[in-house]
C-alpha cells in the first residue's frame, strides 16, 4: 500500500509540474507598422487643390510601431502660408495599423509641429 501511495503521489507531483509548464504566459504578438496610405498638404480654402506628401511620410514612418512626422514647410512645402487665415496650410494624413484604418488631421501646417502616428493601441 505504501508503493501505490508513493507512486500516486509521484504522477500527481508530475502532473502538477507539466500542468505549471503549459499555463506559462505567451509570447505576446508585436504590433503593427505605421503604413502611411495618403498625405495631403493643401490650403484651408480649397482641400481639394493640395500637394502630396505621401512619399516622404511613408519614407519617414517606414517600418515603425509609432512614426513622429515633422508636419514643417518641408512637407509638400511647394507653397507658403500668408497672414491670411484662408492662406494657410492644412496637413492631413490617412494611414493603416495593420487592418485598421485612421485619419490623423486636418492640421495646420507649423514649422514647430510634429504629427505622431502610432499603432499602440
Amino acid at each position: 500500500m505504501r508503493r501505490l501511495l508513493s507512486t500516486v503521489g509521484a504522477s500527481v507531483a508530475s502532473i502538477g509540474l507539466l500542468g505549471a509548464v503549459n499555463t506559462a504566459a505567451p509570447q505576446q504578438a508585436k504590433p503593427p507598422t505605421v503604413e502611411v496610405e495618403d498625405c495631403q498638404v493643401y490650403p484651408a480654402s480649397s482641400p481639394g487643390a493640395g500637394d502630396d506628401c505621401t512619399a516622404h511620410a511613408k519614407q519617414t514612418c517606414a517600418g515603425q510601431v509609432t512614426c513622429e512626422l515633422p508636419i514643417d514647410s518641408e512637407l509638400g512645402g511647394k507653397r507658403k502660408a500668408g497672414a491670411d487665415p484662408n492662406s494657410w496650410l492644412r496637413v492631413r494624413l490617412k494611414y493603416k495599423c495593420g487592418p485598421v484604418e485612421r485619419v490623423s488631421g486636418p492640421f495646420d501646417q507649423d514649422d514647430h509641429a510634429t504629427l505622431i502616428l502610432s499603432c499602440l493601441g
